[in-house]
């Protein structure tokens, strides 16, 4: 029995030191370089994708990205200030280097309730007297637009009660336009008469005044003022589908350059690469990026809420980047390896393998990592995570919410911190700049792998079993949320930390390698429901 328990004690003693107990690294504090620049930020709502994640990506850049006061801002249901928000801006000093406007949040007051209802004309008119005033005082305005999703009046009483319909008669509508059918033509007319004539009229009046208000946008664009117009969530026929159509043949009508006047997927994401493409432009780096698909079924897959293909969206991506697509990989400035995993592919050993080797032999590689249903079993960090693959190496790194929202994302990282690194001279500066983009991408895993991929899922039905809505959570039961998913991910953090993060270096000059000591990780439910968390992580370094 002694031999079995000292066996055992042996045992632990070797795990710990070989597998649980990081490098022996002394602790050093990695200040970051103060940024000289400023820009303002009008989000697209109060929720951190919107707010925190644009924030630390211009950071990234060099930039100090100043928002609205939070008390200004939207809080899930609750509609911004707008007017204050508009004096705020108004009151920005004319020295900031770009302003990024969500028009949709000086319209309606945020994303949701720009679902809620259409603009009526005389807003609009107004929107576009505000933007040329702006003009004239600022040095550039980016500004953004999004077409609602399919079902804009899924929130509303007696609205919802026909959301099915009204999302049939969106399809058939977009389709018989489309191919003429007879068939269809049929199907569109019975499904007319099943809905209330003051819910579709409704319906139909949403998009009707998004279509007026695309148009007299992209006539108003020009060298000073940058419009993007965003598709969010979709399928590939539709009223939204159709809306974009009709952006497309305005853009094709008037020439628009594309830095002026622009279409793309998405809307979450847009701020953020906005920020990336000025920043591409004022430093005048234009990257090479090779795609590298995990398996041959990725590029013509349709993935959740996408009106298009995984490659068609990259590409469009790439482009609103200005990016060049280059198929020499060792030519490119960034390798971007893309896991869509789905009913018909899970990534395995071999895709781990593939990345790991990427890794080692290109100074950066970008990962970005999806699920068509939304499970930890089809993403690739799971098996990165089995077969050692040092994430802390990785570039930039996404993988939440829909495709388009995670492609926009991992480039915009990808692009600032190689255009940065590039720029910059000292070892300090290079050191500073890698623990702060890791810091981001560390980030990203927790929130898009941890949270939304293991935690999700269990949190709400946890809620469920106790009487809890997971969407309308009162006081006690969003610190009860809150409280068991800073608990969970403290742990994971832990865990990731000694068993891939810390392990080894993340970044090495001459004979100093520097490590992950520790992650200090706080969340919080930004919202009364459990579709999001936001999360401050903060890196502890050390040197050896």
């Amino acid at each position: 029995m002694r031999k079995i328990l000292l066996a055992l004690f042996s045992f632990c003693i070797i795990a710990f030191y070989f597998y649980w107990q990081l490098p022996n690294s002394e602790t050093i504090v990695v200040t970051k370089t103060e940024n000289n620049t400023t820009a303002t930020l009008i989000p697209l709502d109060s929720r951190p994708v919107c707010t925190k994640l644009p924030q630390q990506l211009a950071s990234l850049a060099g930039v100090d990205l100043i928002l609205p006061p939070n008390e200004f801002l939207d809080n899930y249901r609750t509609p911004a200030k707008k007017e204050k928000i508009i004096e705020w801006l108004f009151q920005r000093p004319i020295t900031d280097k770009t302003t990024y406007i969500s028009n949709d949040m000086l319209l309606s007051g945020s994303l949701i309730q720009a679902r809620k209802q259409a603009a009526t004309i005389s807003d609009q008119e107004k929107l576009l007297k505000l933007l040329t005033e702006l003009k004239r005082s600022r040095n550039s305005l980016a500004t953004f637009q999004i077409i609602p999703r399919l079902l804009v009046s899924d929130e509303l009483i007696p609205d919802r009660w026909y959301k099915y319909r009204l999302l049939r008669y969106a399809q058939l509508y977009d389709m018989v336009e489309t191919f003429n059918d007879f068939h269809m033509t049929e199907q569109l007319e019975e499904t007319i008469k099943s809905i209330p004539a003051d819910v579709l009229n409704k319906y139909c009046l949403r998009y009707n005044n998004q279509d007026i208000l695309n148009a007299k946008l992209i006539q108003l664009a020009d060298s000073q003022l940058s419009i993007t117009i965003g598709q969010d969530d979709a399928s590939p026929f539709g009223l939204p589908h159709r809306s974009a159509n009709l952006v497309d043949l305005k853009l094709l009508k008037l020439a628009k350059p594309l830095e002026q006047a622009t279409l793309t997927y998405g809307a979450d994401e847009i701020a953020s690469v906005l920020i990336a493409r000025t920043y591409l432009k004022e430093s005048s780096f234009t990257p090479k990026v090779f795609i590298q698909y995990a398996d041959n079924s990725i590029p013509n897959l349709i993935m959740p809420y996408m009106p298009i293909s995984v490659e068609g969206i990259i590409s469009e991506k790439l482009a609103f980047l200005n990016t060049i697509r280059t198929h020499d990989k060792s030519n490119a400035d960034i390798i971007l390896y893309v896991n869509c995993g789905s009913d018909n592919y899970s990534p395995s050993r071999k895709q781990a393998l593939e990345l790991r080797e990427l890794i080692s032999k290109n100074q950066y590689v970008a990962l970005l990592d999806l699920s068509a249903n939304f499970e930890e079993k089809e993403l690739l960090l799971p098996q990165a995570l089995k077969f050692d693959v040092p994430l802390n190496k990785l570039c930039a790194y996404a993988g939440w919410n829909t495709f388009s929202n995670s492609a926009g994302t991992v480039l915009a990282q990808a692009v600032i911190f190689v255009g940065r690194e590039k720029e910059l001279s000292t070892a300090k500066q290079k050191l500073q700049l890698r623990t702060e983009n890791l810091e981001f991408t560390v980030n990203r895993i927790l929130d898009d792998y941890v949270y939304q991929k293991k935690l999700h899922a269990n949190l709400k039905k946890e809620l469920l079993m106790r009487g809890i809505e997971p969407t309308e959570l009162n006081q006690h039961d969003h610190q009860y949320a809150q409280a068991l998913a800073q608990f969970f991910l403290k742990n994971q953090a832990l865990l990731l930390l000694h068993s891939n993060l810390g392990k080894t270096p993340y970044y090495t000059e001459q004979n100093n390698n520097y490590y992950i000591k520790d992650i200090d990780i706080k969340a919080k439910l930004p919202w009364p429901r459990i579709f999001e968390v936001e999360l401050s992580t903060k890196l502890t370094i050390g040197k050896n």
